[in-house]
């Protein structure tokens, strides 16, 4: 395991969030993830941003 100054947060909670999804839950909403990590919006909101930028995740558009 690595020194706890080598590990980062972000990081971390980006590797989480990409755990949440599966075949079973392939769209999961914002709201959905902050209840499940029992965060606000916001700590959440970012790192998907970051995510979907990277090429990770896909946005649902809604018609």
């Amino acid at each position: 395991m690595a020194s706890k100054s080598y590990i980062i947060n972000s990081v971390l909670r980006a590797a989480k969030i990409l755990e949440c999804f599966s075949f079973e839950n392939p769209v999961l909403a914002n709201s959905q993830l902050s209840k499940m990590f029992g965060l606000n919006k916001s700590p959440v909101t970012r790192p998907l941003y970051s995510l979907e930028d990277a090429g990770f995740l896909r946005r649902d558009k809604k018609d």
